[in-house]
């Protein structure tokens, strides 16, 4: 059920696209044919075919393969480079990458929030689709926040972006924000819970990991906020494991 609006007061419904973000939308679904049962490895040889792979690793390899280059190139081009570089592409990680490239060039991600919206879904290696709201999680929120984190942290949320994340934790039901977006506070009033009571308690059960049990309201807001970080820390894991993996691409 919907708690508040999603769009912020005062955002054109339907404003377009930056030139961007509509290289976003141009990716088609799915490109290469790979298999249905993936490796469980993402290695070198698979890391642009693989659902795995991390966006900022991806992002860090075209980086140092291509150089600044391909920040400007067509997503048509950047899919006939690595399919001959790299044999295989998958039309998710082409989404991934042209998510990175947004977040290199333009600062709306941060002050706009339907292209937040748009990107969040593409680290997140879901196709955005521009013609409809997209609704995403607040695990999706952090993963897309935590990664943007990684490729720049020169520009200051905008108030509109800060509403729409709010509003996505009311759309989840999750009163009490935790990092990376602990720069948003969540409008809890008229809610039968108590948010400071959660916010104590959360450090202990990150660090104890234990899985809150019991019926109370404030129990049922640290199993869902469990949830959104368990999520945030299997991203995390899939970055540290897979950033080696930049060392051994040469430069083109």
């Amino acid at each position: 059920m919907m708690h508040g609006p999603l769009l912020p007061k005062g955002t054109p419904p339907e404003e377009e696209p930056t030139e961007e973000l509509e290289m976003l939308d141009k990716v088609e679904h799915p490109v290469d044919g790979s298999p249905s049962h993936q490796p469980a490895t993402v290695t070198v040889a698979n890391l642009f075919r693989h659902p795995d792979a991390h966006p900022v690793v991806l992002d860090l390899l075209l980086l140092k393969h291509y150089g600044p280059d391909w920040l400007v190139w067509e997503p048509e081009t950047l899919e006939l480079m690595l399919q001959s570089d790299f044999n295989n592409v998958s039309a998710v990680n082409l989404t991934k990458a042209q998510a990175c490239k947004s977040l290199h060039l333009v600062d709306d991600f941060w002050r706009r929030w339907e292209v937040f919206n748009w990107i969040t879904m593409g680290l997140n290696g879901v196709f955005p689709d521009a013609q409809i709201l997209q609704v995403p999680t607040v695990a999706q929120v952090m993963i897309a926040v935590d990664a943007a984190r990684q490729i720049r942290d020169d520009v200051q949320w905008s108030e509109e972006v800060r509403v729409f994340i709010e509003s996505v934790h009311l759309h989840d039901g999750i009163v009490v924000a935790q990092p990376p977006l602990e720069f948003v506070r969540v409008p809890a009033e008229g809610y039968p819970v108590d948010a400071d009571f959660i916010r104590r308690t959360w450090p202990d059960y990150i660090l104890s990991n234990k899985t809150p049990s019991g019926g109370a309201v404030e129990l049922e807001q640290l199993r869902r906020m469990k949830m959104a970080h368990q999520a945030l820390e299997e991203s995390r894991s899939f970055l540290r494991s897979q950033l080696p993996l930049v060392s051994h691409v040469p430069p083109r």
